[in-house]
């Protein structure tokens, strides 16, 4: 089955991940007081499977309440009491970021919201640490948070470690291959734990780690992160497990038989450990796991059908040896797999990374400019309806949910790209693509011959007719101290006459708020610091061609 995985929010704070969980002595619930938690998106309808802790301090760190599930449920809401004292201080968290079973339903929401702590006043918080304290009465109370939208939501893969867990020997994590979208970068960290706090191991962040002496009898795992702008990170934990300890030997390898074609059926088996044992054989398509086919016996059979031609099969074996009661010995796991290739031409949905959205709408042939129209790649053997979210330079565009998107004046000098989404009943259950950012967009059509800056350089022709003048070449210099409350002024040399227009850019970007920066002057804040700054210039003139000009660009000073 699909393990649950971690998503977590770029502004997430390492204090909140470092969090423990601990039991808390019940308290008798006559006597002890009920927290009623409630999660809202930014138009205020309920957000369920959402992550949710109380916590409370113990020995000057913040500590969680110690049993689950804890998510919200369908009218976005937790309760809990009996584990709560009158005159301790607790915190509220939530955090949008489960994905797996959740009851009957396979989770994997298409948005994710951004992580909240309570807070009585306006203050917004993502940690725990920067959370309001509220110190419970014998009476109850209600916590409400908004967590607007901050990013899509992956489809995580089911990471495995493959190696002995010998000291000396190397760990390497595999099994991403279920990942969407493709294209995520990816980064790691193992940690270690001798008994008490998992810690991060230093330099221990490729994908292969070599334990060494000091991880000997420590119980070890690997986090993995994918990251792709516009995606809330997802990440995604393999099976702790211990070095130096005996683990599962098996007395034959995992082996898989039959013919990998459409039709055809597929067998998984192994030979038992001497000792007693648990086992799982699981069965993934392209890295998407298929948890109706999952045995617990030394062998197990997979279908395969007319969708799954030209794809990846793959069996994964779960291994454990178990004590006197029955229950898995801790750190004596062994994860083995073995894949086939199914015959046929790939049927399922497809596209390739790097594949950029389509200009439809030009104003001039290959340009990327204010007004065109983009349109969304399409999905190759797209056998569902998609849905589409726009991105601008990895923020998600509000209400931009359509297969195409029209350029806007705030979408000058960034880079538009859209993800895909699309769901089904066939094996691959969730399908999702990220096209490639667009070109930069630029506030008029590039000239083909001399394009100048990344914003909107070059003449462009009006609408109609033939223009009867073209403005000669400007120059354009920026006056000013580059400090961070000063003022600079552009100056523009050439253009006598004309009517001009000004955007200031941050390391060649229009300043947020757009509509703000477009003055001749433009004052420098904190943001500016280290940054460089320049200023395009359009000039216009009746029954002239406009023409824009760019300033070389200032460095602030820290």
């Amino acid at each position: 089955m699909l393990r649950s995985v971690r998503l977590l929010l770029s502004v997430l704070t390492a204090a909140l991940l470092a969090l423990v969980v601990v039991p808390l002595t019940a308290v008798s619930a006559s006597a002890a007081p009920t927290i009623v938690g409630v999660a809202l998106d930014e138009q205020g309808q309920p957000l369920r499977n959402v992550y949710w802790d109380v916590y409370h301090q113990e020995n000057g760190r913040w500590v969680g309440l110690q049993f689950g599930p804890k998510l919200t449920d369908a009218n976005g809401r937790f309760q809990v009491s009996g584990y709560l004292a009158a005159g301790t201080a607790y915190r509220i968290c939530f955090v949008d970021g489960y994905a797996g079973q959740a009851g009957d339903e396979l989770w994997l929401p298409e948005v994710r919201h951004r992580s909240t702590c309570w807070r009585s006043d306006s203050t917004v918080s993502t940690s725990v640490e920067t959370a309001e304290s509220w110190t419970a009465t014998d009476t109850s109370k209600t916590f409400e948070v908004r967590m607007p939208a901050t990013g899509l939501g992956m489809v995580p893969g089911a990471p495995i470690i493959d190696g002995t867990f010998e000291v000396g020997k190397p760990l390497t994590v595999t099994g991403l291959e279920g990942l969407r979208p493709t294209g995520a970068q990816l980064s790691y960290q193992w940690y270690a734990s001798d008994g008490g706090l998992y810690a991060p191991i230093p330099g221990a962040t490729s994908a292969t780690f070599t334990p060494t002496a000091a991880q000997d009898q420590n119980s070890v795992y690997v986090d993995v992160t994918a990251s792709l702008p516009g995606y809330l990170p997802a990440v995604m934990s393999a099976q702790v497990n211990m070095v130096g300890t005996p683990h599962a030997q098996l007395s034959k390898p995992l082996a898989v038989t039959g013919t990998a074609a459409p039709g055809q059926t597929l067998t998984a088996a192994f030979g038992a450990p001497a000792q007693t044992y648990y086992s799982e054989i699981e069965w993934l398509v392209d890295g998407v796991p298929q948890p109706e086919a999952t045995s617990h016996q030394a062998t197990g059979s997979f279908p395969v059908t007319a969708a799954m031609a030209g794809t990846k099969i793959e069996a994964r074996l779960h291994v454990s040896l178990t004590d006197a009661d029955g229950n898995s010995v801790d750190g004596s796991y062994i994860d083995r797999r073995v894949s086939v290739q199914v015959s046929g031409t790939r049927t399922s949905p497809s596209l390739a990374v790097g594949t950029k959205p389509t200009v439809v709408s030009a104003s001039v042939a290959g340009a990327t400019t204010v007004g065109d129209t983009l349109a969304a790649p399409t999905v190759a053997n797209a056998t569902a309806g998609a849905t589409h979210r726009w991105i601008r330079d990895g923020e998600l565009i509000a209400g931009a949910t359509g297969a195409t998107y029209q350029l806007q004046t705030a979408d000058i000098g960034h880079r538009i790209s859209v993800g895909v989404r699309m769901t089904g009943s066939t094996w691959w259950q969730v399908f999702l693509a990220a096209s490639a950012p667009s070109d930069v967009v630029r506030a008029t059509p590039v000239d083909p011959v001399d394009p100048v800056d990344p914003v909107g350089p070059g003449v462009q022709p009006p609408s109609t007719g033939q223009a009867a003048c073209a403005l000669p070449a400007a120059v354009v210099t920026v006056k000013g101290r580059a400090v961070a409350g000063a003022k600079l002024k552009a100056k523009v040399a050439g253009w006598d006459g004309a009517t001009l227009t000004y955007q200031w850019l941050r390391n060649g970007k229009a300043i947020k708020p757009l509509g703000k920066a477009v003055k001749a002057s433009y004052k420098l804040t904190r943001k500016d610091r280290g940054k460089k700054i320049s200023v395009v210039v359009t000039g216009t003139k009746p029954s002239c061609a406009s023409a824009t000009a760019t300033s070389k660009a200032k460095k602030v000073k820290r």
